[in-house]
């Protein structure tokens, strides 16, 4: 299990419990999602599905968190490793370092299976910047100091060339102990039809990018100006795999975080150069998305250190689509988003044309991200023709329907009255009918079907379960007195056995359960309190003991049922006897859990 092979070969269980235990789940949870209280427990958007009612639920009570919509839950460990992708190995010094625990790991035994590759990524950064001031990166070191990079700069952010010859960092990683496979998994080689390796960049600049850690976990590498841009890309990046996951990671923040949280305000660029132009000029709470389609999960990180946004993207078509697609998914993240209109292509370009103050004012003259939709929607239409009107309001209509807030809808709708010069009231008709064309147009409704009552058996397994995840003397008992093999579901089985065979909190046998589904299963028991349990616990150990003969009854009555209508008087004669015979022994193991019933709930 992977609990029990990190505590083994690196940290201990007493650690990893401390660690937990100490985390306050809803501070940690509340860097990513919106919470409000609900009787005992916190409830919000979920951040791992799209959603607008919500389904999220944190009990700091138990410590765990579940969403009833995608079936996600666990401990704040969990929680961590899920939302910001960490390795198991991450996420408990990222929580230790949170809560003032100090965690000791034996470097000289690997569990993570990462640390190879992001071994030999970091490796092979400090080889390319080792390179940059070498007589064969002269041309890529004078475009630098072109750019307005200074030596300093260039070490600060690490920056690199990797060499024209198509196997100098193979040769160089190879030499210093690194497995071909850490090399390929990393997407630093690229593997010939003849079966060679080649390096993957080769005569470019090395933009490192890394973790919120700060290490390297991939690279954007930028042609040498002058080089034919026909005949290959202007930046190539590293590929997504187990460490790099584009969508999930901002260039720069591992440098600029702080600054952002002290501000609560983060700049957001395109690419390497927007962002390194703004660092050394002396913005500093800025961040890039490598490329123009921002994520969820990259919204959720600016969110997370910052109340508000500025989006710098390019001025192209292509940049402000990126724009008004980025500023919705922050907006409904209850950021305050505001868009710059750029003067010349992007924040580079201004600051080399304009100088370092123009780009200063424009950032402050950005516009709120709902004047910039409303705008750009209603400015593709001529309105001079009135089912243009009509068209334009269609679309904005589709943008209010997804807002997640209905408080922030107001405000919008007379923005586009006042722009269209219409009535409020004819903006909410609009939405009302869209709204109900969308309910009733043929969507998938099933998520509406109430699901059918789960019979007695399955409530009894969940309610003796979550009791004995908190009370360690009953599952002591329960133990001795309920074999698993009562528990009908193989998963409820599995959970009752690991619970039943260690003494640790519920929080760390989430740890413990091996399998994702069996996690889920049982945080969603631990968090759903069941008006049931007044039946009281011992009530339900009899509900299981006596599964086994109504299961059995149930068939004999369904093989009684096709002997009478086949005409099989022998065969009927012979299922009569079995029935008997089985509810003379109900009758007598009635009699003894009555027994024992009544003696365990007076104890």
């Amino acid at each position: 299990m992977l609990f029990e092979r990190v505590c083994e070969y690196l940290i201990s269980k007493e650690t990893i419990n401390e660690v937990i235990e100490k985390a306050d789940i809803i501070s940690v949870i509340r860097d990513y999602v919106s919470l409000r209280k609900r009787g005992t427990n916190y409830i919000g958007l979920c951040p791992f599905h799209n959603e607008k009612t919500p389904s999220f639920t944190v009990s700091p009570d138990k410590n765990i968190w579940h969403c009833f919509g995608c079936n996600e839950g666990g401990n704040v460990l969990r929680f961590i490793t899920k939302v910001e992708n960490f390795s198991f190995i991450e996420a408990i010094q990222y929580l230790a370092n949170r809560v003032g625990v100090t965690i000791e790991i034996d470097a000289s035994k690997s569990y993570d299976k990462k640390s190879p590759i992001l071994e030999t990524v970091n490796k092979s950064a400090k080889f390319y910047h080792s390179l940059i001031l070498k007589e064969e990166a002269k041309n890529a070191y004078n475009y630098l100091l072109n750019r307005g990079f200074s030596d300093e700069h260039i070490k600060h952010f690490q920056i690199g060339y990797a060499p024209r010859s198509a196997n100098s960092l193979l040769m160089f990683l190879k030499n210093s102990g690194a497995a071909i496979d850490s090399l390929i998994s990393a997407g630093l080689v690229i593997k010939r039809e003849n079966g060679d390796y080649i390096d993957r960049f080769r005569d470019r600049i090395t933009f490192p990018i890394c973790n919120s850690f700060g290490d390297v976990i991939a690279f954007g590498a930028r042609i040498i100006p002058g080089a034919d841009e026909s005949k290959q890309a202007k930046y190539i990046n590293s590929p997504e795999n187990d460490i790099y996951h584009k969508g999930k990671i901002l260039y720069g923040l591992h440098l600029t975080k702080d600054h952002i949280k002290k501000g609560k305000t983060a700049l957001i660029v395109e690419g390497y150069m927007d962002f390194l132009s703004c660092y050394i000029s002396g913005i500093v709470n800025v961040v890039a998305t490598l490329g123009t389609a921002m994520t969820i999960e990259q919204a959720r990180l600016i969110k997370r250190y910052a109340d508000n946004a500025v989006i710098g993207y390019d001025s192209d078509a292509a940049g402000v689509n990126a724009a008004l697609r980025a500023g919705e998914i922050l907006y409904n993240l209850n950021v305050d988003v505001n868009i710059v209109e750029f003067s010349k292509k992007d924040p580079d370009e201004v600051i080399r044309s304009e100088g370092i103050e123009s780009l200063t004012n424009q950032i402050v003259n950005a516009i709120p991200f709902t004047m910039f939709k409303i705008d750009k929607t209603v400015a593709k239409y001529n309105l001079q023709v009135a089912e243009n009107v009509s068209k334009a309001v269609d679309e904005i209509v589709v943008f209010l329907d997804s807002i997640n807030d209905a408080l922030k809808t107001q405000p919008i709708i007379k923005q586009v009255s006042d722009k269209l010069k219409i009535s409020e009231e004819s903006v909410y008709s609009k939405l009302r009918q869209f709204r109900y064309f969308k309910k009733t147009g043929g969507k998938d409704s099933s998520k509406n079907v109430k699901q059918p009552t789960k019979d007695k058996y399955v409530k009894a397994q969940e309610i003796i379960i979550r009791i004995i995840s908190q009370d360690c003397l009953k599952r002591k008992e329960v133990s001795q007195e309920l074999p698993p093999e009562y528990f009908v579901d193989e998963n409820m089985r599995k959970i009752y056995s690991i619970i039943c065979n260690n003494e640790g909190s519920s929080t760390s046998i989430i740890e413990m359960l091996d399998d994702e589904l069996l996690k889920n299963r049982y945080v969603s028991i631990l968090i759903n309190d069941m008006k049931e349990e007044v039946n009281g616990f011992w009530d339900n150990v009899k509900v299981l003991k006596n599964f086994e003969y109504e299961q059995k009854r149930i068939n004999i009555e369904e093989s009684i049922k096709h002997a009478q209508e086949d005409n099989n008087l022998e065969e009927l004669d012979n299922l009569l006897k079995e029935l008997n015979n089985l509810r003379l022994r109900r009758v007598s193991s009635t009699f003894k859990q009555d027994e024992e019933s009544s003696r365990n709930n007076n104890d």
